[in-house]
């Protein structure tokens, strides 16, 4: 069984039967291994993360979930991310306008939320500090 990236074909292909709606795009004649691939090769470039070199299981779900998201928005992102690489900051009939903080490669909501544990803190879009605040204090 060999991996492409963290997660073989045959676990990416168990995860995805029990995936709600995957069913749909995880399909025959769709080219999986170049999905999980590219997957792979965008959460390791995003910036985002730190991963470790041990494979998790949360890190094999993030690669299916990413590969099932470019399934569904890829041909739509390469239009986007084409008029943003022109300098296009809103564009058709309904005027979409693109966020600066969301620029770069687009990754699925649910791979983000698997892979917090390896969020790169200096990397991250925001960062949270803790602060203590004294009620008694005025303000000016």
């Amino acid at each position: 069984m060999s991996l492409i990236g963290w997660i073989s074909l045959e676990d990416a292909n168990t995860y995805m039967s029990t995936r709600v709606g995957a069913y749909k795009y995880w399909t025959t004649g769709v080219d999986k291994t170049a999905a999980l691939t590219t997957a792979y090769n965008q959460l390791n470039a995003c910036g985002w993360f730190d991963f470790p070199t041990d494979i998790s299981t949360n890190m094999k779900n993030a690669q299916c979930e990413q590969a099932l998201f470019l399934l569904i928005h890829q041909e739509d992102m390469d239009v986007r991310l084409g008029l943003q690489a022109q300098g296009v900051s809103a564009a058709g009939i309904v005027q979409e306008t693109y966020g600066k903080e969301i620029e770069g490669i687009p990754i699925s909501p649910h791979a983000k939320q698997m892979l917090e544990d390896y969020e790169d803190a200096d990397k991250s879009a925001f960062q949270v500090k803790e602060i203590s605040r004294d009620d008694d204090e005025d303000v000016i």
